[in-house]
């Protein structure tokens, strides 16, 4: 039978620290012989040869308790089989030293790792220490620029904002000169185009009834004597402004029978007169200066905004009548003369007469028709002020028609319309016609991009009569006649 020790003492450990703790003497069981102190003395002096070694706390504690309960047992049992009498317990075989080495060894290994491990420990430690530092000066550092970023910030506002101030300021003295201006630039046109129109259609209607007021003046004598000179000056001074053709048809031709060529003659000239007056740059500007206005507002008008070449032709007017005030009034006095002028040379061309009024006279045509043909002139004239000064969203042209050109009924009236169906060349113009050109920006379209283009269109066609006149007086005189 097996010791009770034995049986409680059996498989009780975990590691070999726990092997050697369970076998550590005990003091001797009442009852106990000799021979079992001896071996318990044996065991114990064996026992103090091994190295107390460290052991973890909370294994043994619970293999303390745990062999504490068992050995209690045992101790309870051994006494009482001392007491009955019962065999001794057997002594504890000793351990083989390949264990001892290596609970050594597994010692010294742990030592050595305990050591790194409280080693790495201080380092970490260390490092922590420093990574604390580390980060309060970060945050010191950052502090400091955040708040170096706010005044920055504030700076930076408070610089926009007189920035802004003074951008203000220097908007508003910048502007400040170029308002009146603004409101130059801005202003709407006085006149509507139908207005225009109505001007010129009224300018017309003066020439008319002026050439017919001529016209019943005179009676047709071709007995009257008149100096050859004084024919051949004539014929080059209507040559020169009603043409060769209308030269020639006025002097072969006898007016006692019909007088419409004369009136025709006379409106023609009246209306040549008229078209010169209002197609110069400046009305009574000399010539020089004003061919040269002309081409520059020709050009800006090509290549500038309508606003801007608009704007700086009115300006430009308005300057010129400040510094030269008599402009118009010395243009009105030629605008008579020359009218008187060539009332006298068709009147000498058709040998013309009046018993009461020397129709070669400048001075008593102009005590007949002064202050109508005067009329007549400050009517131009304020066509012209309101097309070149008052309209601004495009430029009108007062429009006659070329001579010995082809007739173009999309472009002209003939005077003869009903009568006149083979047409002909154009002999004289006898109304003004009206004509606008404005620049726009034209749209972009699938041919290309779009630009600046200048539209134009014709708003009142000027009548005419042609080099058939003649023929067609003639015919209709026969047919009266038959």
């Amino acid at each position: 039978m097996f010791p009770i020790t034995n049986i409680h003492v059996k498989d009780n450990y975990q590691t070999t620290i726990e092997f050697f703790a369970l076998r550590t003497p005990h003091p001797p069981a009442q009852g106990a012989t000799t021979s079992d102190r001896a071996n318990t003395d044996d065991s114990a002096s064996r026992g103090r040869i091994l190295t107390p070694v460290q052991i973890r706390s909370d294994k043994l504690t619970r293999g303390r308790a745990s062999r504490r309960r068992k050995t209690d047992a045992g101790q309870s049992a051994e006494r009482r089989t001392g007491s009955n009498g019962a065999c001794s317990p057997q002594p504890r075989p000793d351990p083989p030293p390949s264990t001892v080495a290596a609970v050594r060894s597994e010692l010294e290994a742990t030592r050595n790792e305990l050591a790194r491990s409280q080693a790495d420990a201080a380092k970490i430690a260390e490092r922590y220490r420093m990574l604390e530092r580390t980060l309060k000066e970060t945050t010191d550092a950052l502090r400091a620029r955040e708040k170096e970023v706010e005044t920055l910030r504030e700076e930076k506002e408070q610089l926009m904002a007189d920035h802004r101030s003074a951008l203000a300021m220097t908007m508003e003295e910048d502007v400040a000169p170029v308002k009146g201006l603004e409101v130059f630039l801005t202003k709407t046109d006085s006149w509507s185009g139908a207005q225009v129109i109505e001007a010129v259609q009224d300018l017309n209607s003066e020439i008319l009834q002026l050439a017919a007021a001529a016209t019943e003046l005179s009676t047709v004598d071709r007995q009257i004597k008149v100096p050859r000179s004084r024919i051949v000056q004539a014929t080059k001074e209507m040559a020169s402004g009603l043409g060769q053709k209308f030269a020639q048809i006025l002097s072969a031709r006898d007016h006692s029978h019909d007088l419409n060529l004369i009136q025709f003659g006379m409106q023609a000239c009246i209306t040549m007169y008229t078209a010169r007056l209002l197609s110069v740059f400046c009305i009574g500007l000399p010539a020089m200066p004003n061919d040269l206005l002309t081409q520059v507002f020709q050009r800006m008008h090509a290549t500038e905004p309508q606003a801007t070449s608009s704007r700086w032709r009115s300006l430009t007017l308005h300057h010129i009548r400040a510094l030269y005030p008599r402009l118009q009034e010395n243009a009105v006095n030629d605008f008579v003369d020359n009218i008187v002028r060539g009332c006298i040379d068709i009147f000498t061309l058709c040998y013309c007469t009046n018993a009461d009024v020397s129709l070669t006279s400048k001075d008593a045509l102009k005590a007949r028709f002064g202050s109508q043909i005067r009329h007549i002139a400050h009517a131009a004239c304020k066509v012209a002020h309101i097309t070149k000064e008052e309209t601004m969203s495009t430029n009108f042209e007062i429009v006659i028609a070329e001579q010995s050109k082809p007739f173009d009924q999309t472009a002209m009236i003939n005077a003869f319309a009903g009568y006149d169906v083979a047409g002909g060349s154009v002999l004289a113009t006898t109304e003004l016609g009206l004509r606008c050109s404005t620049r726009k920006t034209a749209k972009l379209s699938s041919f290309g991009p779009g630009g600046e283009i200048v539209e134009r269109k014709t708003l009142l066609q000027p009548k005419v009569i042609l080099e058939t006149v003649a023929q067609l007086l003639d015919r209709s005189a026969s047919d009266t006649d038959v």
